[in-house]
């Protein structure tokens, strides 16, 4: 029995990569769960139910499950319509604030940009004249 429990451990050890992953895969972090499951194996497979890298919504918290596919969704909780922008959810009153906030933005000209970009050059000597201000040769 003494010489299977190497084999024992290994399988035991696979099948709780394997369970991290699908436990993982369900909260949107399979690649995390999976090397959870690998390194940690039994402990792993814990760890990987704490996992949660599904989006929340912006109103109650609540967690979207799958809801990232679709661009118009509804929070499960709330019942509020959800708009997407980059993979995160947005209420409408967010939505209407960015759009608003797009419209404000006013570009920098290049001359501008370059001034505002443009610093002093600092050095040692000019440090410590800032620093203690005597009388400099």
């Amino acid at each position: 029995m003494i010489d299977f429990l190497p084999l024992i451990i290994l399988v035991l050890w696979i099948i709780c990569w394997f369970v991290a992953a699908h436990i993982a895969d369900q909260k949107q972090a399979r690649s995390t769960g999976f090397f959870l499951g690998f390194l940690f194996g039994p402990i792993g497979a814990i760890m990987a139910g704490f996992l949660d890298y599904r989006p929340s919504c912006p109103r109650c918290g609540g967690r979207l499950n799958g809801s990232t596919e679709k661009p118009n969704s509804i929070c499960q909780y709330c019942g509020v319509d959800l708009l997407w922008d980059s993979g995160k959810p947005l209420t409408p009153e967010l939505a209407k604030l960015l759009q608003q906030s797009h419209k404000e933005f006013i570009p920098v000209s290049e001359e501008n940009k370059n001034a505002a970009m443009a610093r002093p050059k600092i050095t040692f000597t000019s440090l410590l004249k800032r620093l203690f201000p005597l009388k400099w040769g």
